[in-house]
This record gives C-alpha cells, structure tokens and sequence, in this order.
C-alpha cells in the first residue's frame, strides 16, 4: 500500500495545525510580564501559556533597556518543514534578543537567524516558556 503525496501533505497540514493550536496567538511585552503575579498569555486554542517568573527576570537582567522595551514574548521559533535540520526566528526584536542571550554563534540571514533544531531546542530549554514552537 502507497500513499500518495497528495494525501500525505493533507494529512500533514492537518497534524501542523494540531500541533500549533497551543501557541500563543499575540506575544505580550516583557514588561507587561514582569508587572504580573501570575504571568500568561492566551493560545489560539483558548488555554493560558503560563510563564516562568524566573525566566523573565532573568531575561530582564540579561537584555538591553531597547530591546527589553520591544520584546513581545514567548519568542517563536518556526521549524520549517521543509528542510531537514531548519528552524528559525523571523522577528527583528526576538533576533536581537537571542543575539544579545548569547545563545548561538549564527548570524540573521535573509532577515531571519536560522538555527538547527537542536540549537533551537537548547536555547528553548535555557529560558523556559520564553520561546515556543511553531511548525512552518
């Protein structure tokens, strides 16, 4: 038995849309964050995305007055599919700040910074709930 690539890519679109229902629909500022009790914002799937009071204050520390000012979290990082070992951040504030982390030796290309999935993964793992994934 075979499956056609047709079938197959409809398949696939429907378990990335699955996947992506609990992302966070519109980032919020760090600011906003740090001036909260309990953190969160809403996903697409109505649930709360709650983040780690820790991480914020630790990306406060960590970031430029400018770019903490602009920063709209959680950051995401698009795994695109289509390649095998890509992901990538295409925001300019989320690249800054994830060049100002430290976290990775990749330079913005074609104004996105491109990473490997297990960089992408390990920058996720350091600042928990600050970034999240999304299937491109």
């Amino acid at each position: 038995m075979t499956i056609d690539e047709e079938t197959l890519e409809r398949w696939t679109n429907l378990e990335v849309r699955e996947v992506n229902k609990s992302t966070v629909t519109k980032g919020r500022r760090l600011r906003e964050l740090l001036s909260e009790d309990e953190p969160s914002a809403p996903t697409r799937d109505g649930e709360e995305h709650e983040f780690d009071p820790e991480t914020l204050e630790r990306l406060d520390e960590e970031l430029s007055p400018l770019v903490r000012a602009n920063l709209r979290l959680p950051i995401t990082i698009y795994f695109d599919h289509q390649t095998e070992t890509g992901a990538y951040i295409a925001h300019d504030e989320a690249i800054d700040a994830v060049d100002q982390l430290d976290v990775t030796e990749t330079s913005p290309r074609e104004g996105k910074l491109w990473l490997s999935r297990s960089q992408a993964i390990q920058i996720a793992r350091e600042y928990p709930s600050a970034f999240q994934f999304l299937l491109a």
